[in-house]
Formats: structure tokens, C-alpha cells, sequence
């Protein structure tokens, strides 16, 4: 399935894309797709325990 990512996303973007690329993408993907799985105020209270008032 990467070999065919890496050839749709070069295709897209108009430049050879390594597999580097592409799984530094898919990551980067992931890592946003769980962020916006927290509820609200699940992410305020992690935040003001990381930093207190």
C-alpha cells in the first residue's frame, strides 16, 4: 500500500516523493486525527495540568 501512496502523491504534488515522505505524512496525519478525537475539554484540562495558572 505505500509503494502505491508514494506514487499517488507524487503524482499529485509533480515530483518524485520518497517513502520517508510518505510515512513522515501518514504520521503527521495521525497524529492531527487524534487530536481532534479529544473532547474539548479533555484537551483545556491536559493543557492547564501541562501548565498551571
Amino acid at each position: 500500500m505505500l509503494p502505491y501512496l508514494q506514487m499517488v502523491s507524487g503524482l499529485i504534488e509533480g515530483r518524485p516523493v520518497s517513502l520517508t515522505e510518505v510515512v513522515a505524512m501518514l504520521l503527521r496525519a495521525l497524529r492531527q486525527h487524534r487530536m481532534a478525537r479529544t473532547r474539548r475539554i479533555d484537551h483545556t484540562v491536559a493543557w492547564l495540568h501541562a501548565e498551571p495558572p
